[in-house]
């Protein structure tokens, strides 16, 4: 028997510590179901209202062809109209749709007043296409019928767009019943388009719309529509039976949910369906459960104090089922193995979750739909007086919906000038620098940007960056360039987490004309999806070696700068015509970065696991091998280390302190422990606690000890 001490008391003191550690973990689990769940519902439930009123909103539009087309045929049918009088109704059609028009059977003045990029036109249609043609629905439907119907989609013949149309049949007074033509208003699908990614596109996931046989109408990847798939063939194609089941309820002309795979990110997401009912259309929404407002500082503190509890808990639990009989060699080092695996199994735990629930200050007004940009934009304007001149609201009259502000809404003044960017390739090379090769493009506009220079600045730019002009459209009235650039940029990056760190690698443009103060804004319609997670801007075949990429998006910074950068003008009373640059909205392309643990792991922790393990074996065998090849293990061990951690100092350019630099120091603690028990056992000094049962207590305590000292440093950086 090695200690004779029955610790009842003590046992059940442990047991009832153990059991306040579960009743603890049991709230905190019970805390963050509970906080995820409201979140999640919150969610579902907006998400759900969201999909509805989208419908809605979407049918509205369609919904509004049918008074101006029934009010145009009651008139008619009753009425003796002249040419110039149906012109003249045809010509204050509203803007929100597309087209206005009347065919007739004889071909005769058949006005269709019409929307086509950005201007309105008037065309007779019987110059442009034979319309009595069988193939041309639009017209032969509500004829054959003899009522109103929508048709479509199909190709205007005036715009070439892809547009539905509400089409009626008229009869005149003298033959009420036979048709004397056809009254149409049109609705293209660009519109609809623009109504979903205005309003409603963004971070929260996409839409996609099929006809009533189930064939795609829109999707953001425009690729699905231009082949004519299905529903169906998406199911089939991702192999997901809650889809078909889902395109089974469609027919049905229900409204519902299902999980769905979200095809873009390959995230789990939800996938709401509702009815466009003027036309017999089906909305379907996609919302990332990737991208729940989760406060990921919470969230991760909630769960690192499940963890804590859990430790805290089966520690206690150990040392009550250690103390209940009597004390031996064998019970204390199980009990030192089952104490280590669960403080090991705890720090695991705390770096899953600070991988799943990242710190990452972005530092950025971030803008991922075009609602956003636009408010910003407003805002901006309404607290910059001093420019007030130069960036003014949209005005609107009182009448006019918020939405119907922004489906309006323009960049009507020079200073506004989209920019887009597609990064392909992206790579450190140092640990402050990153080189990108990208493509870079800007849209002008004639007569807003006439006298505005062509082109754009890097100020992080570390060297002279190789931009080459690579491309020059001009269509209508704007033109597009496209450059090629190659640069290595400056970053700001931290390191203080190291390796949980997460790199914000950000693009920051400036405009060339640097003295006319022109706002650069993101050309959000150039991408088919701008949810973050979906890495909109970034080369599908990108790839970051040692980290991965979890987000991009735009944003914008405003500086301060104490400085007129030179552009101004001195006269005999000193400087005049002053050019500033104070409080300028400066657009900011953002990458998000995670580092994968995979380097970390096989060089890092591999070689101080080593190490740790070769001074527990010295610690177990110091005494039967003498002072000198204590010496040279700690001597080995210690300059082994400091390689070590000059090797991974070459990839911190910092001279803080990192979460995982604080490894090496413990290695090098533990070290001088070593020598310096191993010293006492030389010179026969005698600690009673150290020389007890050959130094047993400090064997047992070893691995406890650096996994409890590692674990308190995960918690003061991490936590």
């Amino acid at each position: 028997m090695f200690i004779s001490i029955s610790s009842k008391r003590t046992s059940l003191v442990l047991s009832l510590l153990s059991a306040i550690g579960f009743i603890c973990a049991a709230f905190f689990i019970y805390q963050y179901i509970t906080t995820k769940r409201r979140i999640a519902d919150i969610a579902y439930a907006q998400s759900q209202k969201r999909t509805l009123e989208t419908a809605q909103q979407l049918n509205s539009f369609i919904e509004m062809l049918k008074p101006l087309v029934n009010n145009l045929t009651q008139k008619l049918n009753t009425e003796n109209l002249s040419t110039d009088q149906i012109k003249k109704i045809l010509m204050e059609k509203p803007v929100e749709i597309t087209g206005f028009g009347i065919a007739f059977k004889n071909k005769s003045e058949s006005f269709y007043f019409v929307e086509k990029e950005d201007k309105q036109i008037v065309t007779q249609l019987e110059k442009i296409i034979d319309y009595t043609q069988p193939e041309h629905n639009w017209f032969q439907q509500p004829l054959e019928q003899k009522k109103s119907v929508f048709v479509g989609p199909y190709t205007d013949p005036a715009t070439s767009e892809q547009v539905i149309a509400y089409a009626a049949p008229f009869y005149q007074k003298n033959n009420p019943h036979e048709p004397a033509g056809v009254v149409f208003a049109t609705q293209s699908l660009d519109h609809i388009n623009h109504v979903l990614s205005t309003l409603y596109l963004g971070q929260s996931g996409y839409w996609f719309i099929t006809e009533p046989s189930g064939t795609l109408i829109y999707h953001p990847m425009n690729i699905r529509v231009t082949r004519h798939q299905s529903v169906q063939d998406i199911a089939d194609e991702i192999n997901s039976s809650a889809l078909k089941n889902a395109v089974q309820e469609t027919h049905e002309k229900k409204i519902g949910f299902t999980s769905y795979n979200n095809e873009i990110t390959g995230n789990p997401s939800w996938l709401f369906f509702a009815p466009i009912t003027s036309i017999g259309w089906t909305l379907f929404g996609v919302f990332d459960t990737y991208e729940l407002p989760l406060n990921p500082n919470m969230m991760r503190k909630q769960l690192m104090n499940i963890v804590i509890a859990l430790l805290l808990a089966l520690i206690f639990l150990i040392l009550s089922l250690a103390l209940r009989n009597h004390i031996t060699p064998k019970k204390l080092w199980i009990t030192s193995a089952l104490v280590s695996i669960t403080l090991c199994g705890a720090l695991s735990g705390l770096w899953n979750i600070r991988v799943r629930y990242p710190a990452s200050d972005k530092n950025l007004i971030e803008i991922r739909d075009k609602v956003s940009l636009y408010k910003f934009l407003d805002n901006y304007g309404s607290v910059n007086i001093a420019s007030t001149e130069q960036l003014t609201k949209l005005e609107t009259p009182e009448s006019m919906s918020e939405e119907q502000y922004y489906l309006r809404y323009r960049y009507k003044q020079g200073r506004y000038i989209p920019t887009g960017v597609l990064i392909n390739d992206i790579k450190f090379v140092s640990e402050d620098q990153v080189e990108i090769v990208c493509l870079v493009w800007q849209r002008y506009f004639e007569g807003i940007h006439d006298t505005v220079a062509r082109g754009f600045l890097l100020p992080q730019m570390a060297d002279k960056p190789d931009i080459i002009e690579i491309g020059r459209s001009k269509k209508e009235k704007h033109e597009t360039i496209l450059w090629q650039v190659r640069a290595t940029l400056n970053q700001n990056l931290s390191y203080r987490f190291y390796p949980f760190d997460v790199k914000n690698i950000q693009l920051q443009f400036w405009h060339k004309d640097f003295e006319q103060q022109i706002i650069l804004v993101p050309d959000l319609d150039a991408y088919q999806i701008i949810n973050p997670a979906a890495l909109p801007g970034i080369n599908q075949s990108n790839h970051l070696i040692g980290w991965y990429l979890t987000e991009s998006m735009f944003g914008y910074k405003i500086n301060h700068y104490r400085t007129n950068f030179g552009f101004y003008s001195y006269g005999p009373f000193g400087i005049y015509e002053e050019v500033e640059r104070p409080n300028i909205p400066e657009l900011h392309f953002m990458v998000s970065a995670q580092r994968s643990l995979f380097e970390v792991v096989t060089t890092d922790i591999v070689a101080l696991l080593v190490i740790s393990i070769i001074l527990f074996v010295l610690l177990l065998t110091y005494s039967q091998q003498g002072i000198g090849w204590t010496l040279a293990t700690c001597t080995t061990g210690f300059f082994s280390t400091i390689l070590s951690q000059l090797r991974f100092r070459d990839k911190i350019p910092t001279y803080g302190l990192v979460y995982f630099e604080t490894f090496y120091f413990l290695i090098y603690i533990v070290i001088l422990l070593i020598l310096i028990t191993a010293l006492l056992h030389l010179f026969k000094i005698k600690i009673r606690w150290i020389e007890y049962h050959n130094n047993i207590i400090t064997k047992i305590s070893y691995w406890p000890i650096i996994f409890g000292t590692m674990l308190c440093a995960t918690l003061w950086y991490l936590y």
